[in-house]
């Protein structure tokens, strides 16, 4: 008995309907257009991601606006008064809409960080570089998803 019920267990579960995602089927759109405005590094890795994230021949095809805004705040301060480390906020709005204009969709995407202040400045200015380019390439992933899946309710 123990037998049998554990096989009808085993059916159920394993036909669920599960089915893994493929994220290179998941990207099935094409930017025609796609404008900028704000600070010209994060625009550019963005907008790099974003451009070899898409297909080249597929149907549906967008247009894509971004608005990026960037504030560094200090975050720390040691007893001398003395920054000891910054955050970095990047904030994207993003406007896509399909060619026709008969699909709108608008989104914010934000992504926030620290880094610690060096005793030689170049080294500070480097940190805050490096920050900045890994904070663009998380929002650049986000911004992809969140296009996949809004083209895909379509």
């Amino acid at each position: 008995m123990k037998r049998i019920l554990s096989i009808i267990i085993l059916i159920f579960l394993t036909s669920c309907g599960f089915k893994v995602v493929n994220i290179s089927e998941q990207n099935n759109f094409s930017i025609i257009n796609l404008s900028s405005e704000g600070d010209k590094r994060i625009n550019y890795i963005i907008k790099k991601r974003i451009q070899s994230g898409s297909r080249k021949d597929s149907a549906n095809r967008i247009v894509v606006d971004l608005i990026t805004t960037k504030t560094k705040s200090v975050k720390e301060k040691n007893i001398k008064n003395e920054v000891i480390k910054y955050e970095i906020l990047i904030t994207t709005n993003v406007k896509f809409a399909s060619e026709d204009n008969i699909k709108k969709y608008k989104f914010t995407k934000k992504s926030k960080n620290d880094y610690s202040v060096s005793t030689q400045f170049s080294q500070t200015r480097n940190n805050e570089k490096k920050l900045t380019e890994l904070l663009s390439e998380k929002l650049a992933e986000e911004i992809l998803r969140e296009i996949s899946k809004n083209i895909n309710d379509i």
